[in-house]
């Protein structure tokens, strides 16, 4: 049943009811070709009716009359009579044409006459198949008598040789309705001589075979046929009453036969056949050149790419696919395929309509065309029919503008490359299509662009030539004011400057020359769209509250971005490699564009463009800086890089503040950023007002964006990772050695030492401390990287990440033994740092080589008795414990308690722990009697240890090397409670006494001189038995003195240590 419209008052009824055409050519399976090209055709021909509120539509909706040749009447009958969409027809007939030209034999018998090659019985069965499937019996008439979509196919009468036309439909003149069958008119279109047998239809037998003998471009036949059903009376021409005829052909095969010998007579005549439709189109567009020139008649057809694909060359779907695909993709193709969906997209379909409608609201339109003004569209560009939908960012585009709004300015800022152009480009069409307004557009990067932009409009306007200057920029903006109703897109204003100068304290603000801004036009009636990269644009031309931010895309936005620029169809879902490819260019719409025309044009895949990007930090550059072809960008470049680029020189001559932050920050991590790391970025000479106010200009530009907010009153930052490699490839090779050693620099001096208060700071920095340390080739590497490795290493110590610390350990070491020597004393520390996290981690064969290693190098450098030279000598004895090897273990313990007594005293801590840990020793080897006579019965849980930070042996709690050293001497990396008394144990001590909280250690009297700290005396000691806190008399703990400011850099500071200057470690030693 038809729908029938009614005309809405004032619109051209033509737009609605008029007729729409579709001619096919034959081509044999060139016939896909076809296909594809009605498919991209539809496309966008649905998506401007969903733009506009419409339903999407099949070809038998939107077509008046749907006719083809051979190939072509096949696909028409399917469109037109069985009403299949595209992609039903496409697997259809790609099915069909497997099947039938599968299996082929000679195009002549015996007798040399002319025979069908393929079965024209399979050819039938795939006919029937399809009409089963579509619920049709084998006999369903072409011509069922219903309304629907007229279809007409040409045959050519085999007794004649004159084309004859079967249709779905009855004409006036009886003898041309001719009852065929579905099957029969397919088989009729399609009997190709030397590929099928002619077909019988009728009662009387009539023969017919393929039209593409006398009509392969169907174009003038289905002229004469829409002439005959609309124009009946001829009071109207079929050119008043058209409002887009559509012709496709199956693909230029050149003018080289597709066979020799003796099928070259078939092969050329079917060559001349080909060539004879391009010389029918070029005749119908010289007949009918208004219609071509008003953008009604649509001729596509493939130009290259399918010269050497035969009519029945199946296999060759893949090469008419990408031949088809490059087609449609080029610009010119691309816009007239634009032009075309954009007539189509107003049609309703079925409409019934009358040519005395249709020339009544002609002649009116005549009568007052110089009544009213027409509508200007002066656009760069056509509109992009494959734009992604930013449904979110048009919603608050149509908040921000509404009628009733007195202000009608807006601004669309972002990222360079994040779609601000295409989502403002689309925004004028839209406002066109709903007002009928005038839409201009003008370049709002340069003066000069503006002007010279404002000089075209002028020639449009009609003003006078000898405008110049400011006249010209005042008439032209007047000029646009008056239109009834305008839309005016001011494209890439990024240098505010140009439009409005800022206010300084050196000028009165009466002063200010707004310069361009006073040539924008002002109107209630119309519109002003600004895009810029320039967040600052708010506040300062446009109100603060009438910004639209463009960031990243959604996951689904950008996957249909992605498969729409690679040339797929849409409805597919990402694999991994490219969910994981749209992750790493972070859903920015030119990293998109960028990586699909890659792949597109290399024919890659995303797990091959993936490996290429992570191969290195080079090729990632050079991939990020790879310029493309994008029709919807003009003038500008198409890279990631060098569009960032632009911005960041912007930044550099503005202000040199964020240019810093920008340069230093390119190589830390990008998440995560304190507003502290900023200010250590930028140094002294900035105070913390103006490194807020540079953060907040890149922030303006969307090279910064707020992480999170904060308890404190500083912000967190955090950065794309894309534009940190932008940043870093806009750096010179010597700007990137000395920026990354500064940045190495930096966190050398902020990364904590690791120390259980600091780990917060130390989680905070650690992302950007490792980052620092991955430039390797900068020259503060071999000085500063082992410093920091060196606090990493402690951090990931203390919180029992030994693998990790382990990896950074072997790092130092083996920088120190390069810069500084194997025997230097902080190598030493390096090798005991090492041993010490293998000893953590089971590893006490390995650690045990190194920690022997350490003691004979401490015992060459230092001397016997050094106190590092005892440690060494005490971890050695741990890991020999570790070991089971307790007979050694003691027997070392006794020698490091020996020289503890000598060198540092009886009641020096380290002194004690020795005696702690060789009775432990002695309990567990032997008997606890052992333990008695040294006057220390330890508590059942543990023998009493002082672990430093937690880095102490799992069995003998030894400290560590990466302080023990120092503290063993009592210099700043060690306690700072370290005292030099003489101590003996008492023998006394009872079960009930060990037991206790405390425990006494008595000091006889002996030759060793007296600590030099007044609380040591030669009185018994107490000492806290689960902590070993020495005790004053009544019970509390004693604190000990500042270290010796006085002490020896040898026994003090080492230059690789883990531990800064600062740390204050509670114990040293095992």
């Amino acid at each position: 049943m038809a729908q029938i419209h009614s005309a809405v008052e004032g619109q051209n009824p033509l737009d609605r009811e008029g007729l729409c055409v579709l001619s096919l050519d034959g081509g044999g399976v060139r016939g896909l070709s076809t296909l594809l090209i009605i498919k991209a055709l539809m496309a966008k021909v649905n998506a401007e009716r969903k733009r506009a509120g419409q339903p999407s539509v099949k070809p038998c909706e939107l077509f008046d009359l749907i006719g083809g040749t051979s190939t072509g009447g096949i696909i028409a009958v399917m469109l037109g009579r069985l009403e299949m969409d595209i992609e039903d027809c496409i697997a259809a007939y790609t099915s069909m044409f497997e099947t039938v030209f599968g299996k082929k034999g000679l195009p002549v018998n015996i007798w040399g006459k002319v025979k069908g090659r393929f079965d024209s019985d399979v050819l039938e069965e795939c006919i029937r198949k399809i009409l089963k499937e579509r619920g049709l019996s084998e006999a369903e008439p072409f011509n069922d008598g219903k309304e629907r979509c007229k279809v007409v196919v040409c045959a050519k009468a085999y007794e004649l040789t004159t084309t004859v036309l079967l249709r779905s439909y009855d004409v006036d003149d009886a003898l041309n309705n001719i009852p065929a069958s579905i099957c029969e008119a397919v088989r009729a279109t399609s009997a190709a001589t030397s590929f099928f047998d002619p077909v019988t239809i009728g009662p009387r037998g009539r023969k017919f075979v393929d039209g593409a003998l006398g009509a392969n471009n169907p174009v003038e036949q289905l002229w004469n046929e829409a002439q005959t059903i609309w124009c009946r009376d001829k009071e109207v021409e079929l050119a008043a009453l058209l409002k887009c005829f559509v012709s496709i052909g199956t693909g230029n095969p050149g003018r080289k036969a597709i066979a020799d010998g003796s099928l070259k007579f078939f092969s050329e005549t079917l060559v001349g056949i080909a060539t004879q439709t391009e010389d029918i189109a070029k005749i119908f567009v010289e007949r009918h050149r208004r219609l071509y020139e008003s953008r009604r008649y649509f001729r596509f057809n493939v130009q290259q790419g399918l010269q050497d694909v035969g009519l029945e060359e199946y296999k060759a779907a893949a090469l008419i696919d990408a031949a088809t695909a490059e087609y449609m993709d080029g610009q010119e193709i691309k816009s007239a395929a634009q032009e075309c969906a954009v007539n189509l997209k107003q049609k309703h379909f079925l409409v019934e309509f009358s040519s005395k409608d249709i020339m009544e609201w002609r002649s009116s339109q005549l009568r007052s065309t110089y009544d009213k003004p027409k509508a200007t569209t002066f656009m760069p560009f056509l509109r992009n029919e494959g734009l992604i939908n930013r449904d979110d960012i048009f919603k608050t585009l149509d908040r921000l503008i509404t009628p009733q709004s007195r202000n009608r300015s807006a601004a669309i800022w972002g990222l360079g490359g994040c779609g601000k152009t295409q989502i403002a480009l689309e925004y004028a069409y839209r406002c066109q299509d709903q007002n009928s307004c005038s839409i201009f557009w003008v370049h709002a990067d340069s003066e000069a662009r503006f002007t010279r932009d404002y000089s075209e409009i002028a020639k449009i306007a009609g003003l006078s030539a000898d405008l110049k200057g400011e006249d010209l920029l005042r008439a032209v903006q007047q000029w646009i004011e008056q239109q009834t109703t305008w839309t005016l897109i001011l494209d890439n204003a990024d240098d505010l400057k140009i439009f409005k100068k800022a206010y300084t304290k050196s000028q009165d603000h009466s002063l200010q020359n707004p310069k361009l801004l006073q040539f924008v036009p002002k109107a209630q009636t119309g519109t002003v769209i600004w895009t810029s990269r320039d967040g600052g644009i708010l506040g300062s031309i446009v109100d603060i509250q009438r910004g639209v931010e463009v960031g990243a895309m959604t996951d689904r936005e950008a996957w249909d971005l992605f498969q729409r620029l690679c040339g797929r169809s849409h409805g597919n879902e990402p694999s991994g490699d490219e969910e994981k490819l749209l992750r790493l260019l972070e859903f920015l719409p030119l990293a998109i564009a960028q990586a699909a025309a890659y792949i597109r044009t290399r024919k890659v895949s995303a797990q091959q463009y993936l490996r290429l990007f992570n191969e290195s930090k080079t090729g990632q550059l050079n991939l990020l800086s790879h310029e493309f072809q994008d029709v919807y960008r003009s003038e500008v470049p198409n890279s990631v890089m060098r569009t960032w680029h632009i911005s960041m020189k912007q930044i550099a001559e503005e202000c040199p503040c964020s240019e810093r932050i920008l340069n230093i920050i390119a190589f830390l991590d990008n998440k995560g950023l304190p507003f502290e790391l900023l200010q250590a970025a930028v140094g002294p000479q900035f105070d913390e007002d103006e490194v807020l106010l540079a953060a907040s200009r890149l922030m303006e530009y969307s090279f910064l964006q707020i992480q999170r907010g904060v308890d404190e009153r500083l912000p967190t930052y955090e950065q794309h990772r894309l534009v940190q490699l932008a940043a870093r490839r806009a750096l010179t090779e010597m700007e990137t050695h000395m920026l990354s050693g500064e940045a190495l620099r930096i966190m050398e001096k902020l990364f904590p030492n690791g120390t259980h208060e600091t780990w917060n700071l130390c989680r905070l920095y650690l992302p950007h401390a490792l980052a620092a340390a991955a430039w390797r080739d900068t020259e503060e590497y071999k000085d500063k990287g082992p410093l920091l490795l060196g606090r990493i290493g402690w951090f990931y110590w203390e919180q029992g990440r030994s693998d990790e610390a382990e990896k950074l350990e072997v790092e130092v070491l083996d920088l120190r033994k390069e810069v500084l020597g194997p025997k230097h004393p902080d190598t030493i520390t390096a090798i005991a740092n090492l041993a010490s996290t293998w000893r953590k981690q089971g590893r006490s064969g390995e650690a045990e080589k190194l920690e022997i290693e350490v003691l004979d190098l401490q015992k060459e450098v230092l001397g016997p008795k050094h106190p590092d030279t005892i440690t060494a000598m005490a971890n050695l004895a741990s890991t020999w414990w570790q070991q089971g090897r307790s007979h050694e273990a003691e027997k070392l313990q006794v020698e490091v308690l020996d020289l503890r007594k000598e060198v540092l005293g009886l009641k020096h801590p380290n002194t004690i722990l020795a005696i702690e840990n060789l009775a432990e020793i002695q309990r567990q080897s032997t008997n606890r009697g052992q333990g008695a006579r040294l006057g220390v019965t330890p508590s059942s849980s543990a023998f009493f240890s002082r672990r430093a930070h937690g880095k102490c042996s799992p069995s003998l709690a030894s400290t560590p090397a990466h302080h023990n050293s120092a503290a063993a001497s009592g210099s700043p990396e060690g306690a700072n409670n370290s005292i030099a008394t003489a101590v003996t144990v008492s023998a006394s001590a009872s079960k009930t006494q060990a037991s206790s909280a405390s425990m006494t250690i008595s000091s006889p009297s002996s030759s060793v001189s007296p600590a030099p700290f007044s609380h040591c005396e030669d009185q018994p000691t107490t000492f806290n038995a689960s902590t070993l806190t020495p005790l004053d008399a009544s019970g509390s703990p004693i604190s000990y003195p500042p270290r010796n400011p006085n002490l020896s850099k040898s026994s003090a500071t080492r230059t690789g240590q883990v531990v800064p200057p600062t740390a204050t470690p509670t114990s040293t030693t095992s």
